[in-house]
């Protein structure tokens, strides 16, 4: 691996030390290689594995993290109540089927993450109390946010 980025390293420095434009981006189509590094590349740890670097699998990403802790911060109660509300939520009829986010989160598509992310908030503002999440997790969460 450490042969690659030092190949890798040298081809970057080969482009960016010519001159000519149309030379650089012949060198750029022969080693497969852009003329500069995106902005998101200084975000990568790693920069020969893939990782997303659209806005759409990125915050995908992000919402299906998030919908993943919500649904655990849930107690029983909360859960019950939840999907109860979950089921009686009208959501557009060009929209597809959407599972049950708690037990089913995990064979959510993108589309539906997203869809998710945007009900959500009336979902959560319909049934959310105190006995809804864990004790410990709402101590937790009154620590962090100094509240009462």
């Amino acid at each position: 691996m450490l042969r690659y980025h030092h190949i890798t390293a040298e081809e970057i420095s080969k482009i960016s030390q010519e001159s000519v434009i149309s030379r650089r981006n012949q060198l750029c189509t022969e080693y497969g290689l852009r003329p500069l590094p995106s902005t998101l590349d200084k975000l990568k740890r790693e920069k020969h594995l893939q990782t997303p670097q659209n806005i759409y699998h990125a915050t995908t990403g992000k919402i299906g993290r998030l919908l993943k802790l919500t649904c655990e911060l849930f107690s029983r109660e909360g859960e019950d109540d939840f999907i109860k509300i979950w089921k009686n939520f009208e959501i557009p009829k060009k929209w597809s089927h959407l599972p049950n986010p708690i037990s089913h989160r995990d064979s959510f598509m993108m589309s539906d993450l997203l869809r998710l992310a945007m009900i959500m908030p009336f979902l959560l503002n319909q049934f959310l109390k105190e006995s809804s999440l864990k004790h410990n997790e709402l101590v937790t969460i009154q620590q962090r946010t100094n509240a009462s």
